[in-house]
């Protein structure tokens, strides 16, 4: 079994390393701050840097991790295709999502990331 079998976590990359850029909002704002960085590594494996401090109370990271998947739900309608040729409707792309978050919680596939506290 490869690593990314067993993560679940397939790698479509094949471009050279490369930062994403920031929002247009954020690049314009002053006091916007980025907060997570993640990375999948040469093995299959999830990389993850946080900024913690941000937030007192761990609860905002659970809003954040909403609208991350909100934007993911949003970037896969209509690239998730069936095997009758059907486009995934928005709610199961979610669901499918969830599964995958409610599967790693249950059974971990990696060590937790690095955090800075401020």
């Amino acid at each position: 079994m490869t690593d990314d079998e067993q993560t679940g976590m397939e790698c479509e990359a094949t471009h050279e390393y490369g930062e994403i850029p920031p929002p247009p909002r954020a690049a314009s704002e002053k006091r916007s701050q980025e907060i997570a960085r993640m990375w999948i590594n040469e093995e299959g494996h999830l990389e993850v840097m946080l900024k913690v401090g941000v937030w007192k109370d761990p609860a905002a990271w659970g809003m954040a991790l909403v609208h991350m998947v909100r934007n993911l739900v949003e970037a896969y309608e209509g690239k998730l295709i069936d095997s009758d040729g059907n486009s995934a409707p928005k709610d199961e792309i979610f669901k499918l999502i969830v599964e995958g978050f409610t599967d790693e919680i249950e059974e971990p596939s990696g060590e937790p990331g690095t955090y800075l506290d401020s």
